[in-house]
């Protein structure tokens, strides 16, 4: 993935759609930018539900990725993904922070 990294929202093209797939990206845009010592991605989404009984139903989410470099020059990269809440009012568990850390081999 290629990010233009001056902080302007940006279109970005939509993954290939999998045959039979409940789940299709309707619209990805993103921001990108550095704060700091952080690479600093805002994505923006809404994927498309199709349920069997009832109609299809479309989330918006936002991830953010910040990217950095600790100090053994490992690469660290913290995640949240954030739901808009659901429309038909069903509870949602809060958003979970994910870390990954990646290393480089000797």
């Amino acid at each position: 993935m290629v990010y233009e990294l001056d902080g302007v929202q940006h279109a970005r093209s939509l993954p290939d759609a999998v045959p039979g797939s409940r789940v299709q990206t309707e619209s990805v845009t993103y921001r990108a930018t550095w704060t700091e010592d952080q690479l600093v991605i805002m994505t923006r989404d809404a994927l498309r539900f199709t349920r069997d009984t009832r109609p299809p139903v479309v989330i918006e989410r936002v991830i953010r990725q910040a990217l950095s470099l600790d100090a053994t020059g490992n690469l660290v990269m913290d995640s949240l993904i954030v739901p808009d809440p659901l429309p038909d009012g069903t509870r949602q568990d809060p958003p979970i922070p994910m870390r990954a850390i990646y290393r480089k081999l000797q």
